[in-house]
């Protein structure tokens, strides 16, 4: 239990960064056929890396929290309560970096 623990705190805390660079390489390929074609499918690329931080943040908080009364053999280590801590802080920083890369989308045409 404590190792799947410190699994999901790593994992949560390059969700973030992950997903936003994935997010702005999807969005780099699908500009010129978003242009040609005229369908802008970009806020549905943005709109999956929000869930996707969503979800990470979620998991964070979950990986986080140590329940009251548990037995010492399955208290989880300072180490993850502190990944899994900063997880939090890095998802909800990176959902705003997310944000602030989707604006441009919303304002503007998809060949300007």
């Amino acid at each position: 239990m404590p190792t799947r623990r410190l699994a999901a705190a790593w994992t949560v805390l390059l969700a973030g960064p992950v997903v936003w660079l994935a997010l702005l390489q999807t969005n780099y390929a699908l500009v010129s056929t978003t242009c040609r074609t005229g369908r802008s499918v970009l806020w549905v690329v943005g709109g999956g890396a929000m869930v996707a931080v969503a979800v990470a943040i979620a998991l964070a908080w979950q990986a986080s929290r140590v329940p009251r009364g548990t037995p010492p053999t399955e208290r989880v280590s300072h180490a993850t309560v502190f990944l899994a801590r900063v997880g939090i802080a890095l998802g909800l920083g990176f959902g705003i970096v997310i944000v602030a890369t989707m604006l441009p989308t919303f304002i503007l045409g998809p060949c300007q």
